[in-house]
């Protein structure tokens, strides 16, 4: 488990749009654990497998069968049956598909206001039970919690079952609710995985009953929180957010104010999913529709 630290300078890095913050501790080195593909998506690069061709001015990754098929058309070289002459116009470059894994961050609200172990209980087994293919599909799965002043790293993205059961035996419950020291830490965790496969995709999934109340600088906190938010959009992350806010207090009955996970969720862009108590089914449930089959 990792304790991330962000001052007020890093705050305003990413406000203005710069990278997030690197994470306060030494980055281990880590070898890949999964050798199948999961999302088909068109490979600029020279892997994957060849699904046509396109025209091209450029040598890189040639398609030989339609560079030759469009020489062949003007005819042979003139005094030599057998050759063809190749111009640049006839150049056509091979387009590949490849499949990609899904890199699914949960960024989890352990905070008072959450009230309970259940609700970590369930994303524990919702985590373990999207882990259990995921060695196929190339998935990976990343946890971080955030509660008093701070979030911490329980989980660096994997796609091993035993380091994800292991992970959640750190976690803890109670104080405030620092929404913006969580995205911020969620932020980092999907620059830093894409800069080692960019072939992933991302998809952040927030669980919080959208009371933030801790702020890392001057600004409100729910301000900061919904500018923070505004990069995961404006970097095309995509995400979810699952708010255990459903308006009443269940042992009482006594309605109270909603928090404001509505407005998270529009900053960020997200699909948006009020859940009044959150089980491991509907968790998957509610993912199943973001993740490509």
């Amino acid at each position: 488990m990792t304790r991330l630290a962000f001052d007020e300078t890093a705050l305003r890095t990413i406000l203005q749009g710069a990278r997030a913050p690197r994470l306060v501790t030494p980055r281990a080195r880590r070898r890949r654990d999964q050798s199948g593909k999961r999302s088909k998506s068109r490979a600029p690069s020279a892997r994957g497998r060849y699904v046509r061709s396109r025209p091209s001015r450029e040598y890189r990754d040639l398609a030989l069968d339609a560079t030759i098929r469009s020489a062949a058309q003007r005819g042979p070289v003139a005094g030599a049956p057998l050759a063809l002459r190749i111009r640049r116009q006839d150049l056509h470059s091979k387009v590949r598909e490849r499949k990609m894994g899904n890199l699914l961050v949960f960024l989890v609200d352990t905070s008072s206001s959450m009230g309970t172990e259940d609700r970590v209980m369930a994303t524990q087994g919702a985590i373990l039970t999207l882990l259990v293919d995921a060695y196929q599909r190339r998935d990976r799965v990343g946890l971080i919690a955030f509660r008093e002043t701070f979030a911490e790293v329980i989980l660096r993205p994997t796609a091993s079952i035993e380091k994800a059961k292991q992970a959640f035996e750190q976690i803890y419950i109670g104080g405030t609710t620092p929404l913006s020291a969580g995205l911020m830490a969620g932020l980092a965790m999907v620059q830093e995985e894409l800069v080692r496969d960019p072939d992933l995709t991302p998809l952040l999934v927030l669980i919080t009953d959208g009371f933030p109340n801790i702020a890392l600088g001057a600004m409100d906190p729910l301000q900061e929180a919904l500018q923070i938010a505004q990069v995961f959009r404006s970097r095309g992350i995509s995400s979810v957010v699952l708010d255990t806010e459903g308006g009443y207090t269940k042992s009482l009955l006594v309605y109270h104010a909603p928090g404001r996970g509505p407005d998270i969720a529009r900053a960020l862009g997200a699909k948006y999913i009020p859940l009044g108590y959150i089980t491991q089914g509907a968790i998957l449930d509610a993912l199943r529709s973001r993740l490509s089959a």
